[in-house]
């Protein structure tokens, strides 16, 4: 219970928002403020205050933040060091989503077995959100996932940057349209064009359909037909024949067991998404956590720079 309430507290400091905390936490605002105002007066103190829509520490409360983030981290310390001390449990666990996990495990993992042969591994390959709620409740050491973060009490290290690309037929009425534009390997072209467009969406819950409905809604285009797929490839290949979708740049240069699609870029400034190693902020990392943490940063640097 008290690790609950360390977490319900964080998220509220960290959203100035209860409905924003709630939502982090995957449960209801009532039931969020419910259970503050009951800490409240289980400790006669007030925690929060609120300043116009935001809500903010009183000086008890800060008191409590500075000994919350402190029994969080000790709780972390002593829960990897239980593990850690145990030469049969050495084990470093890891997550990305589905398909980003394909690519990057194999390059970073060989590298990393090399340091600590005997460690076991346990990859978590899921959606962003899901991910995130596994990282704060401890059960994750590390994540690589994209940009923007949705739960408290995490940190993170940018590591590259990908373009999100327009996929469409070839033979698509609009293809010429595309022109030169500086900033982007690809053509670009504006969205007005597709508003009439079938569209190959990812389903909710996923980073890359975040960004696709942000850009439909700058361009203003409601889509009038769609297609909702969990997978990326899947929908890679709908748009080379019956459609358009939002692509990350990653799959445009993988191999095609048939006609490929045209990536054209789109936005104004230029769409891209930031993909980030994330942890749990004043969390403790495991020495095994810390050298895969120097392996992903040190791969992804060396890339950038070549």
């Amino acid at each position: 219970m008290l690790l609950k309430e360390l977490r319900y507290v964080l998220a509220v400091h960290e959203h100035n928002s209860f409905t924003k905390a709630a939502n982090s936490l995957f449960i209801s605002q009532p039931a969020l403020s419910k259970y503050i105002k009951g800490l409240e007066n289980d400790m006669g103190i007030k925690l929060f205050e609120k300043r116009g829509n935001r809500f903010r520490l009183t000086y008890a409360g800060q008191t409590y933040l500075d000994a919350a983030h402190a029994m969080m981290n000790i709780f972390d310390k002593m829960e990897q060091d239980l593990l850690t001390n145990n030469p049969s449990r050495t084990l470093l666990k890891i997550g990305t989503t589905t398909f980003r996990g394909s690519y990057i495990f194999p390059k970073i993992l060989p590298k990393y077995l090399e340091l600590h042969p005997e460690s076991e591994i346990m990859l978590f390959e899921e959606p962003a959100e899901r991910l995130e709620k596994l990282l704060v409740e401890g059960t994750i050491d590390l994540i690589i996932v994209k940009l923007p973060l949705a739960m408290p009490n995490i940190a993170y290290v940018p590591l590259f940057e990908e373009h999100i690309l327009l996929a469409l037929p070839k033979t698509h009425i609009h293809a010429n349209k595309s022109v030169k534009k500086s900033g982007c390997k690809y053509p670009w072209i504006d969205m007005k064009y597709f508003h009439d467009d079938l569209f190959v969406l990812l389903k909710p819950g996923q980073r890359t359909r975040q960004i696709s409905d942000n850009l439909l809604e700058k361009a203003n285009i409601v889509p009038k037909r769609v297609i909702s797929t969990n997978n990326i490839e899947t929908a890679v290949r709908l748009a080379s024949t019956i459609g358009v979708s939002f692509i990350p740049e990653l799959f445009a240069i993988g191999n095609f067991d048939s006609s490929p699609p045209l990536f054209i870029c789109i936005g104004e400034p230029i769409t891209t998404s930031t993909f980030v190693l994330a942890y749990r902020r004043n969390g403790y990392l495991t020495r095994y956590a810390k050298d895969f943490h120097n392996l992903v940063v040190e791969y992804f640097q060396s890339t950038i720079d070549e």
